[in-house]
């Protein structure tokens, strides 16, 4: 049942009808500024926030409700015994319901030459805190945050009587989340988008909605799901034959990519890659030479790995790699017989591993591959 009930509201449209079904139920109101005074001048009895936190609104109206007499009222359980005699102790009341609208931070950016500062003036924090804490409670509280579902709330009210089904209030939970959830989502496209390019030299956020998810063959664990979000993943590696990879096979391709990027111009160079650690890493005069190195440093954890290499894979190399079952070969390029080879190996079901050419154009190995920060 509904008690009481606070109100916070910069579109005020509404709220005196809103108010008149409160009144009618006996609810008790509680209210901020200039809401404050539109209920108060309306004839209705209200409770200043002020008188409940003994603290007046503070620098220009930017601190309001954000006190503990406000947020232990609507927080608290009132099934938990601790909450209740902590509550009782501090002489605080529960808060039911909260009315709040928010700030209109995507009408005002939308304006041609807005500023900063007129930007940040209406991100709102005290009525998204409002909202967040009444939805997170919301088995005891209602959290009303558009003006356009005051008429079915009060529809609501007189038809239970004033006992909201807990179904109804999950449902306004739930509106709550998705208002603050579009809300934060306009204010961080407004912060990328002024980006300047002194700012991008600090940092390089990539804007995860701008990329195109590829499905992977599957997670960390065969029962997950994962997906890649690539940027330049084309412009680096051709996959040439075998089947899709996997968040695991991924990690390992970031880590090879990595480690090949110290030996791209020096001599022949070999590096095997399991579980995202190097398991052997060798230079040579030739490329099997590197790879007999590299094999040799520890015979049993390549299995299944990944081998990279920082030149043209040739064919007695290739003969060599045969011997061993692997994921992954990743190399510049590949001699006609090698390729061959490998792709034979792995359409007769020798080994379900794939080849990947690392592109000829790709100019420079970054120091990390986007994998890394781009797979969720």
């Amino acid at each position: 049942m509904i008690k009481r009930a606070l109100i916070s509201v910069y579109d005020k449209e509404g709220i005196i009808e809103l108010a008149e079904s409160l009144k009618k139920f006996e609810i008790e109101i509680i209210s901020t500024g200039g809401t404050f005074k539109l209920l108060s001048e309306s004839g209705f009895e209200v409770t200043k926030v002020e008188e409940l936190t003994g603290f007046p609104e503070i620098l220009g109206g930017r601190v309001k409700t954000l006190h503990p007499n406000i947020f232990g009222g609507i927080l608290n359980d009132r099934e938990n015994d601790e909450h209740n005699t902590e509550m009782k102790n501090l002489e605080l009341d529960p808060i039911d319901l909260v009315i709040v609208n928010l700030y209109p931070f995507e009408e005002t950016v939308s304006k041609e030459g807005v500023t900063d500062t007129e930007a940040i003036e209406q991100i709102d924090i005290g009525g998204v805190t409002l909202i967040r804490a009444a939805a997170k409670n919301f088995r005891y509280v209602n959290v009303l945050v558009s003006k356009y579902q005051y008429e079915e709330y009060i529809r609501v009210l007189n038809q239970t009587s004033n006992k909201i089904p807990i179904e109804y209030s999950r449902m306004l939970a739930y509106k709550a989340f998705k208002t603050t959830s579009a809300y934060d989502h306009e204010i961080k496209n407004y912060f990328y988008g002024n980006i300047t390019g002194d700012e991008n030299n600090f940092m390089n956020i990539p804007d995860i909605g701008s990329y195109t998810g590829i499905s992977l063959r599957y997670g960390e664990n065969p029962h997950q799901n994962a997906v890649l979000l690539k940027d330049d993943f084309d412009e680096i590696f051709e996959v040439i034959h075998g089947k899709e990879l996997s968040y695991n096979n991924m990690l390992d391709i970031d880590a090879a990519y990595s480690l090949v990027s110290d030996f791209r111009d020096g001599k022949p160079f070999c590096g095997i890659i399991k579980h995202g650690n190097p398991c052997g890493a060798a230079i040579s005069d030739e490329l099997h030479g590197a790879y007999a190195k590299a094999f040799s440093t520890d015979t049993v954890s390549p299995f299944g790995g990944i081998i990279i290499f920082n030149k043209k894979l040739d064919f007695k190399t290739s003969n060599d790699i045969d011997k061993l079952f692997t994921e992954i070969i990743l190399a510049p390029d590949y001699e006609d017989e090698s390729l061959e080879l490998e792709k034979k190996r792995r359409t007769e079901g020798l080994s379900d591993s794939n080849i990947k050419r690392i592109k000829p154009s790709s100019e420079k190995y970054p120091a990390v591959f986007y994998c890394r920060k781009k797979i969720r």
